[in-house]
């Protein structure tokens, strides 16, 4: 019994061993993974969050433009006499819109124009620098992770 006991302990012991050998040879190729999926997954995110700030900010600079042709166009049709048609080809305006633009001095542009500066605040919430910083100081993007995994 006693034997069997210490052979018992001896596979226990070398399996640990084992497990050791493997995990310090693991751990590398593992915080190389880590680093490149978090660096990939926040460059993803980064990326996303410019395409909609530009979008956002081409559309806020193009806004006074495109509201002074949607009631310099309403206005032309009215003088025209154009009445309960398409006054603009490509236009989904009809006469009946240019009482409403008009009037609400471009209301429902006003509105696109505040979604768009939403979209230019979300944005830069989502803008994420991780893979910036795991790019320059891995070591201190590592030791920021494993803190925030502590927590």
């Amino acid at each position: 019994m006693n034997e069997e006991l210490q052979k018992a302990i001896t596979e226990v012991f070398n399996s640990v061993i084992n497990a050791k050998e493997f995990l310090v040879g693991e751990i590398p190729d593992y915080i190389n993974q880590l680093l490149m999926w978090k660096a990939v997954y926040s460059g993803i995110l980064f990326l996303s969050a410019m395409v909609v700030i530009f979008f956002s900010v081409k559309y806020l600079i193009s806004y006074p433009s495109k509201r002074k042709q949607a009631i310099d166009r309403a206005v032309e049709a009215k003088e025209r006499g154009d009445s309960w048609c398409f006054y603009y080809k490509g236009s989904s305006f009809t006469s009946v819109h240019y009482d409403h633009i008009v009037a609400t001095g471009g209301a429902e542009i006003k509105i696109k124009v505040i979604f768009a500066f939403l979209g230019v605040v979300v944005g830069s919430c989502l803008t994420n620098l991780d893979w910036l910083q795991i790019m320059i100081a891995p070591k201190v993007y590592l030791i920021e992770y494993a803190a925030s995994i502590v927590k």
